[in-house]
């Protein structure tokens, strides 16, 4: 067909496997406070010298603020971020695409925290520009399975979820929630849906808005209320016709 000039195209087949049927947990608000909370009062017990315990407050209010992946954040250097101006350069993304992640002013309040407890570790490269961000209290770049220990330690104390499902929250899902979270603010504040998704697009550094369309949805499910049925969106999720309206007549 492509040589006789009609455009066409195999689509890839689908990956198998139970990950695509993933449904991400989208912490509420409350649960996103009791994660802040709990990380904030976890203490380190005698002989513990390798845990990375102590970066939790800084990591989990840096991945709820910025939507960046956990992979990300932990590869941050020092030299990529930037107090003065409040941005944190990403250097080694999914994508392989560089971009920058936002500081606002509560979040740069707790990482200057965490940096002044950080540079008293007694290791002499902890504050040089090439050193990692967030570091064990032995000066080592901290590894992600002991972080993910930790956030199941987290979500055990907090209680999350509260009820029993297929999909366990992980701490990816922070990435998702935050997504979601914003749409929900941006709507909420009058933005039209199809304005705000470009701009979530870009604050999560997909390389295509097609990736950003399923926030859309996810925010449906969580917040119903924010998207009403006359807005644009509305033949997306379209009302079911009543058998009692005066102009159903019984056929589709």
């Amino acid at each position: 067909m492509c040589s006789l000039g009609i455009e066409c195209y195999i689509p890839k087949t689908p990956k198998s496997g139970w990950q695509n049927d993933y449904i991400p947990y989208i912490y509420t608000h409350e649960e996103v406070r009791i994660i802040f909370s709990i990380s904030d009062n976890l203490r380190i017990l005698k002989g513990m010298d390798r845990t990375p315990m102590f970066i939790l407050p800084a990591l989990c209010r840096l991945l709820y603020s910025t939507g960046i992946r956990i992979g990300e954040a932990l590869s941050i250097k020092n030299e990529d971020v930037d107090y003065e101006n409040k941005i944190i350069h990403i250097r080694k993304s999914k994508n392989d695409k560089e971009r920058l992640a936002v500081i606002n002013d509560s979040l740069l309040s707790v990482l200057e925290q965490y940096r002044d407890y950080r540079n008293k570790i007694p290791f002499t490269h902890v504050s040089s520009p090439s050193s990692h961000f967030f570091l064990t209290q032995l000066g080592k770049p901290c590894s992600y399975g002991n972080i993910l220990t930790w956030f199941h330690k987290i979500l055990y104390f907090g209680k999350i979820p509260k009820q029993a499902y297929f999909n366990r929250p992980r701490i990816h899902d922070i990435r998702h929630t935050t997504a979601v979270h914003t749409l929900e603010k941006l709507v909420k504040d009058g933005m039209d849906i199809y304005c705000a998704l470009p701009l979530i697009s870009a604050f999560l550094g997909h390389k295509c808005i097609r990736s950003t369309e399923t926030y859309v949805k996810l925010t449906h499910e969580m917040f119903p209320d924010i998207i009403e049925a006359e807005a644009l969106t509305s033949y997306i999720f379209p009302s079911q016709p009543s058998k009692t309206d005066d102009n159903y007549d019984g056929f589709c």
